[in-house]
């Protein structure tokens, strides 16, 4: 074999071995990236060590185009859960407010920490703003520091460990510290030792520490903020909030005005009717003075409800008009159930069948809605949202009913442990099928693909969210709605994988504003600028959005008049009934938006990102540069063609060595 067959069999040898170590991890399924461009940028993440001292962990963000949307998180030292579903919580906001679709990047986030830290989610928001950052091209102020978990409404959650992580920033040069509202004060727990005859006695004493007074003696500026867009002016220069709530105006269109006074005919004809028919059974003479006592009290409050709905409506608060008087007919119809029912117990019955066939037959006929419209998705998502409600209050009633065995009658007696439920059940079947109605309002169109993709986003961002959830009222053993999310949730994605879209879109929606709702309800400590923070996102998106959510507007008017009665009362219950509204509003005004295709940011995302440097005392240099990915078989050829080179030289001199004529000794 001569030097050239050596040299092609050895070439040959190469390419089997170097093509086979190609091929085994696609054999394997082991994922390979493949990415245009790669952007980095690193910020500071504080955190509390084991030993109840302040860190500043270095937080690193890096998104990759083209991608899928994948999140991925590593943490030195491992961390707990709820840090690793706050990274995608953190990328669904980002994307979200931007309004970039998530999908078309991928997301690597990673934090490491010079020692050991406490798990949680108190990272949620720094991450948030590093993919912001990374996105938009815009370089972080290096002396601006935050601490804050993220909600999946973009709002800032309160954490622990505020005047630890306020002393680290301040040791680290940071000279501007952001905490969520609200926790200006906190209280942490001090050790006292007493020494006593008979040893030394450790006490806990809580103390409280006012974090604004602390930074002003470290020489760090404390700031509130409530939400990722407030963090983003101090963050980012040349970055200023929009007008908020105050700016904005309230109004329905004209059209859907007419059919406000539609429904207000038919509410006000039933609470006539009812009131007639309670106040003539209340005369018949057949019920205990105690029981005759009860109804009239609540006639008392449905009156009043009632008047209180002609104000409203005179100041073109239809909404609230409307649903105070849904609220006096439902109060009636209980009051009517309960008299009726107390003197035969057969009623019972009656009134579940009848409204059982009412929602079913509102249920058929809207599974056949064939939505076109915009508006037509409103009076949908309405209509099936009050039909939701309907089903469940219907349950409860029918679980509601008990028996016991009267021996002086020798037969079984029925009660029904909450009339109200059964009211709640129709009234809410008459309200959902005046939703419905909507339907014939004209809007802009709406096809299929759009309501393919919308689902597709919403059930991945609800399926986040209820895992984020999740690890949270693990974290602090509350599990308020956990059930009722999880149905949601698996109904959301029952409905995607079989196709029909708006309803998994609806689902997908309860699980994002229930969860959220319960995040607040758990751990906010100031629930008021919470509210105020939802509204006002609500209400800038409705102004930069050219179709303005039905729901939204509505939602807003009576998170306004609930907070008018608080101020009135001070019954925290109002503020209760608020932050679940308003932040339903937020997230209908944001669905509604995307559903017409506008852009409400208005800002322009660069597709090939700048370099972009971030230097700081705790922070090594951040650059997002044009980072390009070679391929597998480009590092193959290349080595293939190298080798070849080298082979020829060899065999060159080789041929020349063999023409030379050889010495003898």
């Amino acid at each position: 074999m001569n030097f050239f067959e050596k040299a092609f069999g050895i070439v040959i040898l190469l390419f089997i071995s170097l093509n086979s170590s190609i091929l085994i991890p696609n054999a394997s399924s082991i994922e390979t990236f493949n990415y245009n461009y790669l952007t980095k940028v690193s910020l500071p993440a504080l955190a509390v060590t084991s030993s109840n001292t302040g860190v500043v962990t270095n937080l690193t963000v890096t998104v990759a185009y083209p991608g899928t949307g994948e999140v991925y998180f590593s943490a030195d030292p491992a961390t707990e859960i709820d840090t690793q579903s706050a990274a995608r919580i953190a990328v669904l906001v980002a994307t979200s407010i931007l309004e970039i679709d998530y999908k078309k990047y991928d997301y690597f986030i990673s934090i490491k920490s010079p020692s050991y830290i406490v798990g949680g989610p108190s990272a949620g928001a720094i991450m948030t703003i590093g993919i912001i950052s990374a996105l938009l091209n815009l370089t972080p102020n290096t002396n601006v520091a935050m601490t804050g978990m993220i909600n999946p409404d973009g709002t800032i959650g309160p954490v622990g460990g505020i005047p630890e992580k306020l002393q680290a920033a301040a040791e680290a040069g940071y000279k501007i510290f952001l905490i969520p509202v609200g926790q200006e004060i906190v209280t942490e727990e001090k050790t006292v030792e007493q020494s006593t005859p008979f040893g030394t006695i450790i006490r806990y004493v809580p103390q409280q520490i006012n974090v604004t007074e602390l930074g002003e003696k470290l020489g760090v500026k404390v700031i509130e903020v409530s939400t990722i867009q407030q963090a983003m002016t101090y963050f980012f220069n040349n970055v200023t909030l929009q007008p908020g709530y105050f700016g904005f105006n309230l109004t329905f269109p004209p059209e859907v005005v007419q059919y406000f006074y539609n429904w207000k005919a038919q509410l006000e004809q039933i609470y006539n009717i009812t009131m007639k028919q309670v106040t003539d059974l209340l005369k018949s003479g057949v019920y205990s003075s105690n029981l005759i006592s009860y109804v009239n009290q609540y006639i008392n409050t449905s009156t009043s409800l009632y008047s209180n709905a002609q104000i409203l409506w005179s100041n073109k608060q239809y909404y609230s008009a409307l649903s105070n008087i849904y609220q006096s007919d439902i109060i009636l119809d209980g009051l009517y159930i309960i008299l009726t029912t107390s003197t035969n117990q057969t009623n019972i019955f009656t009134y579940i069948t009848q409204i059982n066939q009412t929602y079913n037959s509102l249920l058929s006929e809207i599974k056949k809605v064939n939505i076109t419209t915009i508006t037509g998705m409103e009076g949908y998502i309405a209509s099936l949202d009050r039909l939701n409600t309907a089903n469940q209050s219907l349950n409860a009633a029918a679980s509601s009913v008990v028996s016991y065995y009267n021996p002086s009658q020798m037969t079984y007696v029925y009660t029904l442990q909450d009339p109200f439920d059964l009211a709640i059940a129709n009234m809410s079947v008459i309200s959902a099928r005046n939703w419905l109605s909507l339907s014939n309002v004209s809007s802009e169109p709406i096809t299929s693909s759009t309501l393919y993709y919308v689902a597709d986003y919403y059930t991945q961002y609800a399926k986040s969210v209820y895992t984020y959830y999740q690890s949270l009222a693990n974290d602090v053993g509350v599990s308020t709605d956990l059930d009722l999310i999880s149905n949601e949730c698996n109904n959301a994605l029952n409905y995607f994988y079989s196709g029909d879209y708006p309803a998994a879109i609806y689902y997908s929606i309860e699980v994002i504003a229930t969860s959220t709702k319960d995040i607040h309800m758990i751990f906010d400590t100031d629930m008021l600028e919470y509210i105020i923070a939802e509204i006002n996102n609500a209400a800038n998106i409705l102004n930069n959005s050219s179709y303005k959510s039905l729901i939204s507007i509505a939602y807003l008017q009576q998170v306004q008049n609930l907070l008018s009665q608080y101020n009135q009362t001070k019954d925290s219950s109002y503020l209760t009934s608020a932050i679940s509204l308003a932040v339903e509003s937020s997230i209908y005004a944001s669905l509604f938006s995307m559903l017409s295709g506008i852009n409400m940011s208005n800002i322009t995302i660069q597709t090939q990102p700048q370099t972009l440097s971030t230097t700081g005392s705790q922070t090594s240099s951040s650059t997002m540069s044009t980072t390009m990915i070679p391929n597998a078989y480009i590092i193959l050829i290349i080595v293939i063609v190298i080798i070849v080179f080298v082979i020829a030289g060899a065999y060159a001199l080789n041929k020349k060595k063999e023409k030379e004529p050889s010495s003898t000794q």
